[in-house]
């Protein structure tokens, strides 16, 4: 497994005091936002990968919680720069927002559960996730393009990725080797056995992950997760202009935990 603790360091480096969002969460905590309880499904998420992981850091669990709590306070932000309306540059937020949520999720459950390929491809889907986010803060006007017309190919977005953070170019690399059906992905439920011998073993289910290899796993879900929040930081704070340019895509009928929306009509009312 080549998936390195880099990904973490690099990104907890970069959540300085002056990072927005660590600014936000300690000066102004919003205690409705940020102590809403996890919910059932995501609570036997995180009991099932400490369930199988005897020995994983405490501070690791932490991390998660909080970035899922997290996740429900930038929806909140995100709505809130213009309440009544809600604007293709606020639905793109809205959506890196669900979608990083959903992939963690995903990955942590098929860590837990020793499912190599599927964690992997719920990695690959959160850098790809950071690397639209990358794309759009190099040049805001790019965010509507994320939800419009053919949106922006993948390789645009992996290379943003790799630009705004080099060390991640190998991981991104051996990423594509297990997504894509070659070499390392047919081999990848190959289980040693004696090396000099050359004994080896297929075998279904696949044998459950080492704690290092579940440690691997989830400090580089956490790193790139909180890469992806300090960019959408960055549009609330610096940006925050171009999350409302041209005409409402819709408008906010529900508000309070979830976020519901609908098309704006003629003589609607909010």
């Amino acid at each position: 497994m080549k998936i390195r603790s880099r990904i973490t360091r690099k990104a907890k480096a970069a959540q300085s005091s002056a990072d927005p969002i660590q600014a936000t969460a300690k000066k102004s905590p919003a205690p409705e936002r940020r102590d809403v309880p996890l919910s059932a499904s995501e609570v036997s998420v995180i009991d099932n990968l400490q369930a199988g992981s005897v020995g994983m850091p405490k501070e690791y669990i932490v991390e998660v919680e909080g970035i899922l709590q997290r996740n429900r306070a930038l929806l909140t932000e995100v709505t809130e720069v213009s309440p009544q309306h809600l604007h293709l540059g606020q639905l793109a937020l809205l959506g890196a927002v669900y979608r990083t949520h959903e992939l963690l999720l995903g990955g942590l459950e098929q860590v837990a559960r020793g499912h190599k390929h599927v964690w992997a491809g719920c990695l690959r889907g959160l850098v790809e996730t950071f690397g639209a986010l990358a794309f759009a803060t190099d040049a805001p006007d790019r965010l509507t393009s994320l939800v419009t017309g053919p949106g922006i190919g993948v390789g645009k977005l992996r290379e943003a990725a790799k630009r705004r953070m080099r060390d991640l170019r190998e991981d991104v690399d051996w990423l594509d080797s297990i997504v894509h059906p070659g070499t390392t992905s047919f081999f990848l439920g190959v289980r040693i056995i004696d090396e000099a011998e050359r004994r080896t073993l297929f075998g279904i289910p696949p044998a459950p992950l080492s704690h290092e290899e579940v440690a691997r796993a989830v400090d580089a879900l956490i790193g790139v997760c909180q890469l992806i929040q300090k960019e959408i930081g960055k549009f609330l704070t610096d940006h925050r202009s171009a999350l409302t340019v041209g005409e409402p895509a819709g408008h906010v009928v529900l508000r309070g935990g979830e976020i519901a929306a609908a098309p704006d009509e003629p003589n609607s009312s909010n």
